[in-house]
């Protein structure tokens, strides 16, 4: 056994001194007696080695734990990322869901007469009054608090009147809706309503309105197209997409339940229908 150590320490001895730290020779000694086999010596430390080994790995698990927190966050998390602070925005949820653009699918919402024009008023028209926005939540608004903003009276809890901007977009889409049908809502209180030039400048602030909030979610899902379908020449264009959406029908009832009822009429003026 002693040739064996003294091998032993020649080899420690050829390692440079900064790895010596990491190197622990472990020799067990035998030796006969009454006792039998025996380990000699004290008990040793852990090995330096085996030590920055277990620090390295809690490292790497910590790393591993507090990633998955940035990388999957919430969905009020995802909510503050997409958009600018809102009332309801405790309440949004996403879930996946298929846009349906085939090009004749019938819809409640397509075409003209009184049906449709029912469908469109249960979308957007929840009666014409505000919910209420902090004055405290200006600032997150980018919106100066010194501007005469229209305020809901003490007497039903003061407040800034605001309008979830969702369902002004619907009532755009919907007035561009019936523009393009001029025979059937030429008697239409909008039409009627308002000189040409008034109604014209209406539909043009709708399709600003609608194309730069189309370029701002941006909705970069590929549209894939197919080809050999019977009757198409060309490869034909698939536009039932999925996309992962905020849950309307949430936000909606959100809306209902805290609308100002009482306030009067508080439409934003030239939006009526």
């Amino acid at each position: 056994m002693a040739s064996f150590e003294r091998a032993a320490e020649r080899m420690k001895a050829a390692f440079k001194p900064a790895y010596h730290l990491l190197y622990q020779d472990e020799v067990d000694v035998e030796q006969k007696g009454d006792e039998g086999l025996q380990h000699l010596g004290k008990k040793q430390r852990p090995s330096p080695y085996k030590m920055v080994i277990s620090f390295l790995a809690f490292v790497a698990w910590s790393v591993v734990v507090f990633d998955a927190g940035t990388w999957y966050p919430d969905e009020e998390s995802c909510a503050v990322q997409s958009s600018t602070w809102s009332p309801a925005q405790t309440i949004i949820r996403y879930s996946p869901q298929t846009i349906t653009g085939s090009f004749y699918r019938k819809s409640p919402f397509r075409g003209a007469g009184d049906d449709v024009d029912q469908a469109w008023d249960d979308l957007w028209m929840l009666g014409g009054v505000p919910v209420r926005v902090e004055e405290s939540k200006l600032g997150e608004l980018q919106k100066d608090p010194g501007r005469n903003w229209t305020r809901i009276p003490e007497s039903m809890g003061g407040g800034i009147a605001g309008y979830p901007e969702v369902f002004h977009q619907l009532h755009c889409l919907n007035v561009l809706r019936m523009a393009t049908y001029p025979d059937h809502y030429a008697n239409n209180t909008f039409f009627v309503d308002h000189p040409p030039h008034v109604v014209r400048g209406h539909l043009d602030h709708c399709v600003e309105i609608l194309r730069m909030q189309l370029q701002c979610s941006a909705e970069m899902t590929p549209i894939l197209t197919e080809e050999g379908l019977p009757g198409h020449e060309f490869p034909t264009p698939d536009f039932n997409v999925v996309h992962v959406c905020k849950n309307f029908d949430d936000l909606k009832e959100w809306t209902r339940s805290h609308i100002l009822h009482g306030a009067g009429n508080w439409d934003i003026p030239g939006h009526g229908h």
